[in-house]
């Protein structure tokens, strides 16, 4: 829901499954602004969904890429710092250095980083040096801080851009969740549309793209759905693409 992954929902599930001998290897969670839904988890929920995970002996994978790009309030608590050890934190610099920078990170016990290194070596040699060295130098002499507090003023105002866009332009009947961070909004449409059809007739009549919702579930699902992302979109742009959505979704 708004709040993320519902703990009293992983509990019912965890417990479903040991009555089956049942243990899954992971959980999978993206706790703040989570990707597509934008959604955030309360720190009440955080702290619960650490403790059930541990009871039921099932690791988490935090997954930290929007965490700092927090608008409107402080950013919670990470579930590694809740739980550092049965939590395994993995974070990117491409949401707070630079979209080229495919680098990222993991925070893990000393036999896990070990395994997965090799798994890494195995899959690429290694990450681009040159790469490397320019966030290390980057981050070294303080400047990804300050990266940080640009970006969030950059992507807050396009956050705002886009919500009084579509509150002008979508018709009614057309919902969205409002982020307090990261790029997206996670717009539901009336029962019976169909987004990917429409992601079809957006490229070919408007010549403009969003993410249609059914990629985002398991079943296929979600065609009521979609995803508009914020993040690369020039702001002087943004009315313009939303008044083309808005088109797309009322024809």
């Amino acid at each position: 829901d708004a709040s993320g992954i519902d703990p009293d929902g992983v509990e019912k599930r965890l417990k479903s499954l040991a009555s089956e001998g049942v243990r899954p290897k992971l959980l999978y969670v993206i706790p703040s602004f989570q990707n597509p839904s934008g959604g955030t988890m309360t720190e009440a929920r955080r702290h619960k969904l650490v403790e059930v995970c541990r009871r039921y002996d099932v690791p988490v994978v935090e997954d930290h890429a929007y965490a700092e790009l927090s608008f409107d309030a402080a950013p919670l608590s990470s579930l590694k710092a809740l739980d550092p050890d049965n939590v395994i934190f993995i974070h990117t610099f491409s949401k707070i250095f630079g979209p080229g920078v495919r680098l990222g990170w993991v925070a893990g016990d000393a036999p896990l980083i070990e395994r997965l290194g090799l798994c890494k070596l195995g899959t690429d040699q290694c990450a681009n040096t040159l790469t490397q060295r320019l966030v290390y130098e980057y981050g070294r002499r303080g400047y990804i801080d300050d990266q940080v507090l640009v970006s969030r003023d950059l992507y807050r105002g396009k956050r705002d851009a886009m919500d009084a866009a579509m509150k002008t332009h979508f018709p009614a009947g057309v919902k969205w969740h409002r982020s307090g961070g990261g790029f997206f909004f996670w717009v539901e449409l009336e029962d019976g549309a169909d987004s990917d059809a429409m992601l079809t007739y957006a490229i070919e009549h408007e010549k403009t793209a969003f993410v249609a919702g059914s990629p985002f579930f398991e079943d296929g699902d979600g065609r009521r759905f979609m995803r508009l992302s914020f993040s690369f979109v020039p702001s002087a742009q943004i009315n313009e693409a939303i008044a083309r959505v808005a088109r797309v979704i009322t024809g």
